[in-house]
């Protein structure tokens, strides 16, 4: 009897061995995720990406937060000082036996590269992560790492280290999610970049409007390639909020080069909001608040900040300022410009990063 996908990778994550392990949307990535954790008994850090990819796991946390790297600026003896003198995270780094990391699309070669160098220097240990059982977990046709005046933003997969940290690579190819095997052929294509005329017949029969109610939603999210597009549309939609609402204005505190600032960072000099816009938080704020999470404003404090309701964790939070710095590529502790501003972003529609030819 032919051995399934997922039981493959159990197997070699069982007996020690580091994996990396793709598929499609609705392959059962983030199940076999769960399902490794609680398999392994050894000491094991699951991590993703991003904040809210890390949201769906008990306990975890985002691979920058894991390794102390921060938003990875800066040359690495530089950050490796940095994690030197955090006695919690040069214990995670010695104590961990397993390293688990999700939607490895997003981590960029140099981060890659960058934690395992952190990881040999912190387990003083010349093997790749310092020894760490490494499990890799992505889909490379989803979003790719995002580039900055630091980082090329460059594929793991394209680092020289990639084969000898992942020896083994296992790929599932079976989607659970969606039993219709036409659209799944058609999500395909789209991946694939492969709009033949089949693809582009079956996409036009979607076009039927939807009314959000029928799908428990206030407002059907839409796609955009670029920030102009969601600018646009966040504005006409938070112009039409309940027109007589009160608006408020948040003008960032700004040092150094505009430009730099504005090609660097995801938020953004200037931030309207009203009551009831849709909203992304960009900061991390605690261990269950993240970057990436969503929520509602629900009015304004005493101090002016937006008090926003995260139904993901149940909360409501002032939101106040957050300060973000551009280092220089060369040296962390030279800052080129810094921005003061509320972590938030409206969020009517989504920005689609498009893959780099």
């Amino acid at each position: 009897m032919e051995i399934s996908a997922q039981d493959k990778v159990a197997s070699l994550a069982i007996g020690g061995h580091n994996v990396f392990f793709t598929g499609a949307a609705g392959t059962g990535k983030t199940t076999l995720v769960k399902k490794l954790s609680s398999l392994l008994t050894q000491k094991t850090a699951v991590t993703s990406t991003t904040g809210i990819s890390s949201s769906l796991y008990e306990n975890s946390k985002t691979i920058h937060s894991f390794a102390g790297i921060r938003d990875a600026r800066g040359n690495p003896e530089a950050i490796l000082e940095h994690i030197s003198e955090q006695s919690s995270v040069v214990a995670r780094w010695r104590e961990t036996d397993t390293l688990i990391i999700d939607e490895m699309s997003m981590l960029s070669r140099r981060t890659f590269e960058l934690l395992n160098f952190v990881g040999q220097k912190m387990r003083n240990n010349a093997s790749p992560f310092g020894g760490l059982q490494v499990i890799g977990c992505g889909d490379f046709l989803q979003l790719p790492p995002v580039p900055s005046h630091y980082d090329n933003g460059d594929f793991c997969f394209t680092s020289p280290l990639w084969n000898t940290v992942f020896p083994h690579t296992v790929v599932l190819d079976e989607v659970f999610r969606q039993r219709d095997q036409a659209f799944v052929d058609t999500l395909h294509c789209v991946a694939w970049g492969d709009l033949s005329g089949g693809t582009v017949e079956q996409l036009s029969q979607l076009t039927t409007p939807l009314n959000p109610a029928d799908h428990g939603l206030q407002y059907i999210p839409r796609i955009y390639a670029q920030n102009l597009d969601v600018d646009y549309y966040n504005m006409d939609k938070l112009h039409h909020l309940d027109g007589h609402t009160h608006m408020k204005h948040y003008k960032a505190e700004d040092s150094g080069s505009k430009k730099l600032l504005n090609e660097s960072l995801v938020v953004q000099e200037h931030l309207y909001l009203k009551v009831n816009a849709p909203v992304m938080l960009l900061y991390n704020l605690t261990d269950s608040l993240k970057n990436g999470m969503t929520g509602t404003v629900t009015g304004f404090s005493d101090s002016g900040y937006p008090v926003v309701h995260f139904p993901q964790v149940g909360t409501e939070e002032v939101i106040s300022p957050r300060l973000w710095t551009v280092p220089s590529p060369d040296n962390t502790n030279k800052v080129l410009a810094s921005r003061r501003q509320v972590p938030l972003k409206l969020s009517w529609p989504l920005q689609c990063i498009s893959l780099k030819g």
